[in-house]
C-alpha cells in the first residue's frame, strides 16, 4: 500500500508542469480562449460562422472589457481599411433589440456600442465598425465583412 501511494504521488508530480495550455498555429491566446482575427477574405455572418465551425470554433463572444479591448487591439493592429467591420457572434434575429449570442442563446451583457447604435431594425447582425472607432453597430447579416473566431483554450499534456 505504501508503494501505491509513493507511485501516485510520483505521477501527480510528474504530470504537473507537463500540462499546459494552447492555441493551434495562427491563433491567439487570451485568458481562458484562442481567437482568429480572418482579415484575408470578407464573408457574411453566417458564412463567417460556418468557417469558424470548421475550426470547432464560433464567431467571438465578448463578455467584458478586457475581452472587448483585447479584441480591439487585434482588429486596429491588423486592419486600417476605412469602412471596415469586423463579425462577431450576436444577433437579435430572433427578437429584435433582444441580442443573444449565437449557439447559446445567451443574452448580451457587455456592450461596446457607437452612440445611436443599434439603429436598423433590418440589420441584426452584430459588427466592429471602423468609422465608428471599432464599436459596436448593428450590420446587415448579409453584408460582406471580416470576422474574428473564438475557440477553448486546448489542454496539452506533454509526455516527453
Amino acid at each position: 500500500m505504501k508503494n501505491n501511494g509513493f507511485l501516485i504521488c510520483l505521477v501527480i508530480a510528474v504530470a504537473i508542469g507537463q500540462v499546459y495550455s494552447q492555441c493551434p498555429r495562427g491563433w491567439t491566446h487570451h485568458y481562458n480562449s484562442c481567437y482568429l482575427l480572418h482579415s484575408k477574405d470578407k464573408f457574411d455572418w453566417i458564412e463567417s460562422q460556418m468557417f469558424c465551425a470548421g475550426y470547432n470554433a464560433h464567431l467571438a463572444y465578448v463578455d467584458d472589457y478586457t475581452e472587448n479591448t483585447f479584441i480591439k487591439g487585434m482588429i486596429v493592429q491588423d486592419i486600417h481599411e476605412s469602412g471596415a467591420g469586423v463579425w462577431i457572434g450576436a444577433s437579435d434575429y430572433e427578437v429584435e433589440g433582444h441580442y443573444v449570442w449565437y449557439g447559446t442563446g445567451k443574452p448580451v451583457t457587455f456592450s461596446d456600442w457607437q452612440p445611436g447604435e443599434p439603429n436598423n431594425h433590418q440589420e441584426d447582425c452584430l459588427v466592429y465598425y471602423s468609422n465608428f472607432n471599432w464599436k459596436w453597430a448593428d450590420g446587415n447579416c448579409h453584408d460582406q465583412y471580416y470576422f474574428i473566431c473564438e475557440k477553448p483554450v486546448e489542454n496539452v499534456i506533454d509526455v516527453g
